[in-house]
């Protein structure tokens, strides 16, 4: 059976972990665990995860990089981080089935810069603030802020409708 499975953003990068190398490595361990065990039954696998967590959080690091890093676009940022999903996995599934045929794609979409979403972001990206804290960046930086699930404030973009992939 073709299976298409969906990776959410936060699995590479969980709760209340800082996100580093190390911790996304493993996370991606075990994902490809239990992605490989699909394998071995048979079945032909199609993975599509979601990158909001790390692409905040190379928002952010390009944000501090300054006149030496000038920042790049989200649309940069987005296949950055694409490929680094990309290459997680497929090192992770080589560890746990180097039988396992694995590639890693880079998505384009077109969207139309008139869509209403570019006036009212709400994409949520990078980690929590406390309310002063998301104020001053969004006073500083020019952030459009949001408050999470009650758990603090977060960096929203715009998420326009993709009008061709």
């Amino acid at each position: 059976m073709r299976i298409a499975l969906a990776i959410g953003g936060n699995a590479l990068i969980r709760a209340g972990e800082a996100g580093t190398w190390e911790q996304q490595q493993t996370n991606a361990r075990e994902i490809a665990v239990e992605v490989a065990a699909l394998h071995a039954a048979g079945h032909q696998l199609r993975l599509t995860p979601g990158n909001g967590p790390l692409v905040g959080a190379l928002m952010l690091q390009q944000a501090l990089g300054g006149a030496e890093a000038p920042p790049l676009p989200l649309d940069a940022l987005t296949a950055m981080t694409q490929g680094q999903i990309g290459y997680l996995l497929m090192t992770a599934l080589g560890q746990v089935d180097p039988s396992l045929p694995t590639a890693a794609l880079i998505t384009r979409e077109r969207v139309d810069v008139g869509d209403p979403a570019f006036d009212t972001p709400t994409k949520r990206v990078g980690p929590f603030y406390g309310h002063e804290d998301a104020g001053r960046l969004a006073e500083q930086r020019k952030w459009d802020m949001a408050p999470d699930a009650g758990r603090g404030w977060r960096r929203v973009v715009a998420s326009p409708r993709p009008r061709e992939v």
